[in-house]
């Protein structure tokens, strides 16, 4: 049976050919590391508020947000706008608009396989 993997490089390396593992994004202590969704929501958050979720993973994991900040027009928000906070406890999303804005998020952990 042939075995398939993932395999996700950090910029500017090309997953497909780039074979250094230090150059990937996803590793873990054998290797074999499985990203499993451990939840997702979308909400609204009020002008210039902010919403706190809890993910309780000891580690910063990886996480998504798009913020819908103008009509249909979806953003990937992360901590270079000042949006995204993540720490070992918790994912905080702030609103730095004028206005309330839609927010979608993922929220991901890796799991030794």
């Amino acid at each position: 049976m042939p075995t398939n993997t993932i395999r996700v490089t950090i910029p500017p390396y090309d997953a497909t050919t780039d074979t250094d593992p230090d150059h990937y994004a996803l590793v873990g202590d054998e290797d074999w590391v499985l990203i499993k969704e451990k939840e997702r929501d979308s909400i609204t958050i009020a002008a210039s508020g902010n919403e706190t979720i809890t993910h309780d993973l000891g580690y910063v994991p990886l996480v998504y947000v798009f913020g819908n900040l103008s009509g249909d027009e979806w953003k990937l928000m992360d901590g270079n706008d000042n949006q995204v906070y993540v720490s070992t406890t918790e994912l905080i999303i702030y609103n730095n608009t004028g206005s309330s804005a839609k927010f979608k998020y993922f929220i991901f952990y890796d799991d030794q396989v």
